[in-house]
């Protein structure tokens, strides 16, 4: 059986330290700690591929990788998981050949026309992490905007979201400062909880809202934040959980042409239901990863939504602008699942 293998040339030059990995040359039996400078390379061995399916060879001068890639998914999620890697690479051309019934290979030419080939065979039993997108939708931005923890969102090293509450001191400059980052945002709008209160929001659904109210509401909202991708709600455990006043909100919401995200506050929500009749696209919250401030539970949240994206799952996140959020998530993304593909949320939906 012809085993998967991903075999490229790559310069010798080394820079830093930053992967650990098994080799197999004769002069290196042990694990050991080397740097490519080659992003192919880096990609491919941040990808949460097993080191004992790892080999380094050097012949005359030029490293060769042999990676062989075990199955425990279908070809097509293989497919995705390489096509991934291409698209960072942003490599435009390649070629998909199905060997067999079991196994494909990816062509693709890379860096001084040298040939790349990759392929899949799903009769290896070993864990693979698939293509793995999660989408960080950052709730409640509109109350502070010289926080470290504000500026420090709108400058995230990888995509992510911002929710804004409209109505605030600083939710319109958010806005802009956001979209001349070129950040993904959405209106976090305030609706009726069964716990709590919104009596202090200026702008919010209610059980008694009217429709022209709503209408003002949402016109108001969008000139606050222009840009906007879409909407969810900020609290609305009970306004979610009522048909007759979300039919009324989303009648007048279809108008924009906006996505819905169901903050998704209680499990008596309707918002699926009345989005699909009114033919508004939607998706539900995932986990909320910041119900605690502690570190380890913001962890412990976080890496639930990273199980369930290793599985090839799109997962959505919600976490809160906050000190204790944003320095656990700055750790988690730069450097324990720096492997992951992290979009916004409007990508998520397209």
């Amino acid at each position: 059986m012809v085993i998967n293998t991903v075999l490229f040339t790559l310069p010798e030059k080394r820079k830093e330290i930053v992967y650990t990995g098994i080799y197999n040359d004769t002069n290196s039996p042990k694990e050991e700690k080397i740097v490519y400078s080659d992003p192919l390379d880096s990609l491919i061995l941040t990808s949460g591929v097993s080191q004992k399916w790892y080999k380094r060879t050097t012949d005359k001068g030029k490293v060769s990788i042999s990676l062989r890639l075990p199955s425990n998914n279908t070809l097509e999620r293989y497919n995705k998981f390489v096509t991934n890697i291409l698209r960072k690479l942003k490599v435009k051309e390649y070629s998909v050949e199905e060997n067999r019934k079991n196994s494909v290979t990816i062509s693709f030419k890379y860096r001084n026309n040298r040939s790349i080939n990759i392929s899949v065979d799903r009769n290896i039993k070993e864990k693979l992490h698939l293509e793995a997108r999660v989408a960080i939708v950052i709730d409640d931005f509109g109350y502070q905007w010289r926080a470290k923890h504000v500026q420090g969102f709108l400058n995230f090293p990888v995509p992510i979201t911002l929710s804004i509450i409209p109505g605030h001191s600083f939710s319109k400059r958010i806005a802009l400062k956001a979209k001349k980052l070129k950040k993904d945002y959405i209106i976090h709008f305030p609706m009726e909880p069964k716990l709590g209160s919104i009596e202090k929001e200026l702008i919010k659904l209610t059980d008694t809202t009217s429709i022209s109210t709503i209408e003002y509401m949402l016109e108001r909202a969008f000139l606050e934040i222009p840009g906007a991708s879409g909407l969810n709600n900020h609290m609305g455990s009970k306004s979610t959980s009522e048909y007759d006043t979300m039919d009324r909100f989303f009648k007048v919401y279809k108008k924009y042409n906006k996505y819905f995200l169901d903050s998704y506050t209680a499990s008596t929500s309707i918002c699926r239901e009345v989005c699909k009749r009114n033919k508004i696209p939607e998706k539900r919250r995932d986990i909320f990863i910041d119900n605690s401030n502690r570190e380890e539970d913001i962890i412990k949240s976080f890496e639930m939504g990273i199980r369930r994206a290793e599985r090839g799952e799109d997962v959505i996140l919600i976490g809160h602008s906050k000190k204790e959020s944003y320095e656990t998530l700055l750790n988690l993304v730069k450097y324990k699942y720096s492997y992951i593909e992290y979009v916004t949320l409007e990508e998520m939906f397209n």
